[in-house]
């Protein structure tokens, strides 16, 4: 996204996954992007959140789940055998932008 430059990078390779991770930094915080690619198409995670039900947001055909944990939003979607995850945005309309920043909207 805008305004952040990546810190750290890394791809973790396993039998069942791959996961890609990347560490980004701003001036205002910091976010974590992870893309993992389930090649059998078989995948259940779970995350951490804060008490109450995420909130569901849709823009370009794709269905976005929106929470906090620790009072830090993140996003949750998926795109085929792909997992996709958003972490560490401060507020909810910074992690707005940031889906609408990757979704086109």
């Amino acid at each position: 996204p805008e305004g952040y430059e990546p810190v750290t990078t890394k791809v973790i390779e396993m039998s069942a996954f791959t996961s890609y991770f990347c560490h980004l930094q701003s001036d205002t915080g910091s976010i974590n992007v992870i893309y993992t690619v389930h090649p059998d198409g078989n995948f259940m995670t779970q995350f951490e959140k804060d008490p109450g039900a995420p909130e569901i947001y849709n823009t370009n055909g794709t269905t976005y789940y929106i929470m906090t944990n620790v009072g830090r939003y993140l996003a949750i979607w998926t795109s085929g055998n792909i997992e996709c995850s958003i972490s560490g945005a401060a507020s909810r309309d910074e992690i707005i932008k940031i889906i609408d920043s990757i979704a086109g909207g």
